[in-house]
């Protein structure tokens, strides 16, 4: 952060931030070194991060949340036939996730776990320590499992 507005609390200058600027939409034209955004596009980020990690875990985190835990939405998909119909998760639903180890995988893993699901993640067998400390309950290697 390199100044903020008089009405903005939670940022200081020399802060670290990370977010999706202006997301949905197309009002930024470019990326660049420094830019001006909303506060409310910006949270602080976590220490235990670098930048390069925090800039893809917006897009990633929002593609697992909406998936998963944002159960209003009923948008078409132009990629699939039959439409979209989340079910809330909770103590007894079951959530299988594949490509678990994966950039929205590993993310989905998490909330679904957080939500109380029974998790059943697939990836490859050396990610199961990995998984396993997301909160799978299952891990199936899918190089050795049909």
């Amino acid at each position: 952060v390199e100044a903020v507005a008089d009405d903005v609390t939670g940022f200081s200058p020399g802060g670290e931030v990370f977010g999706m600027l202006r997301f949905p939409g197309f009002d930024g034209a470019a990326y660049a070194e420094y830019v001006v955004a909303p506060a409310s596009d910006l949270a602080p980020k976590p220490a235990g991060i670098d930048h390069v990690h925090a800039a893809g875990a917006p897009m990633a985190g929002l593609t697992a949340w909406q998936y998963l835990v944002e159960v209003g939405h009923d948008h078409p998909s132009p990629f699939q036939a039959a439409r979209h119909r989340p079910v809330a998760l909770g103590t007894g639903t079951r959530v299988l996730v594949n490509g678990a180890a994966g950039g929205v995988g590993h993310f989905a893993v998490q909330l679904a776990k957080w939500k109380g699901a029974h998790v059943t993640a697939v990836a490859t067998g050396g990610h199961e320590p990995f998984l396993r400390d997301l909160g799978a309950d299952e891990v199936i290697d899918y190089t050795r499992t049909r």
